[in-house]
Parts: C-alpha cells; sequence; structure tokens
C-alpha cells in the first residue's frame, strides 16, 4: 500500500489549523520529531528496537 503523499500531507496540515495556535502546533510537532530523530542517532536504533553495537561517546 502505497502512501499518497499529498493525502497525508492536507491531513496533517488540517490537524495543525485546527489547533487553536497552529504555529505552536507545528513548532512543538517538529522538536518532538527532530529530537527522536537525534535520540535514534544516538542509540543506533529507532524507537523500541535494540542495537546489538554500542555507540562509543
Amino acid at each position: 500500500m502505497k502512501i499518497d503523499e499529498r493525502e497525508l500531507f492536507k491531513r496533517v496540515m488540517t490537524d495543525f489549523i485546527l489547533e487553536e495556535d497552529p504555529m505552536l502546533a507545528m513548532l512543538k510537532w517538529m522538536t518532538e520529531q527532530l529530537m527522536e530523530v537525534e535520540a535514534t542517532n544516538k542509540v543506533g536504533a529507532n524507537k523500541n528496537e535494540h542495537s546489538d553495537e554500542k555507540i562509543e561517546k
């Protein structure tokens, strides 16, 4: 099943527009996404996954 990117974009933008403060909602969402990417890169595994490799600090 292929995701229709335009439809997904419309749904996400509609959710933001319906918020009391759309810009704040977008900023919160983007911040959460960036933190998740950073955590994934530091740990070396996606959320709810385990990595056999240990990352040296």
